[in-house]
């Protein structure tokens, strides 16, 4: 048994890369064993009141929980958060919580185990899988959005060849991203409307 010594948050600042440098939150969790092992977990809190709120949770709510506790029982434990949190809801910050110390509890986990996590959680799949870039797509800055999706091409950026394509496309024809947002967006208010209809 590997049992679990201490429960920590650590809410941190960033500037945010993909959107202009504004300022957004992750909170890191450290999950330590009796033994000296730490496992870590991270959760994106967004907010500087989110991220204070969701340290507070994972501290004070989570780690009276689990302390003492065997590190090794990572779903037992999971579920022993979200039973914990139903009263305020496992959903929002208490989500990032959960995640956090859920993915530390992994982290910890192979190290006890002397194997990486992909084995812990059942084996590995695949042999590479591939990375998609991302960034805040502002409507009311289409020519920043525009440089945004210009530069990921130039990077080789896009996940999938075709969305590559699709990448080169919007920067050689800026109406095209207008076009595209407007025809993805018309099946989603068309669904808002059928279930308002419905429900009204």
């Amino acid at each position: 048994m590997a049992k679990i010594r201490s429960v920590q948050a650590y809410p941190l600042a960033y500037p945010e890369p993909h959107y202009k440098g504004i300022e957004r939150y992750i909170t890191l969790a450290r999950v330590e064993s009796e033994d000296g092992l730490v496992g870590w977990g991270e959760c994106i809190s967004q907010f500087r009141e989110a991220s204070l709120a969701t340290k507070v949770i994972l501290e004070q709510g989570f780690a009276p929980l689990l302390v003492g506790d065997n590190a090794l029982d990572t779903e037992r434990l999971w579920r022993k958060m979200l039973d914990h949190a139903w009263w305020y809801g496992p959903e929002g910050i208490a989500a990032f919580a959960v995640s956090a110390v859920d993915m530390a509890l992994w982290d910890l986990k192979g190290k006890v185990l002397g194997v990486p996590v992909s084995r812990a959680l059942g084996g590995q799949l695949h042999d590479r899988v591939v990375a998609m870039a991302s960034f805040i797509f502002d409507m009311e800055d289409v020519d920043w959005t525009l440089g945004e999706f210009r530069w990921l091409c130039e990077q080789g950026e896009g996940g999938h060849p075709a969305d590559t394509r699709r990448c080169w496309n919007y920067c050689r024809n800026p109406a095209g991203v207008a076009d595209h947002l407007h025809q993805a967006a018309l099946p989603v208010s068309r669904r808002w409307q059928n279930t308002l209809a419905v429900g009204g």
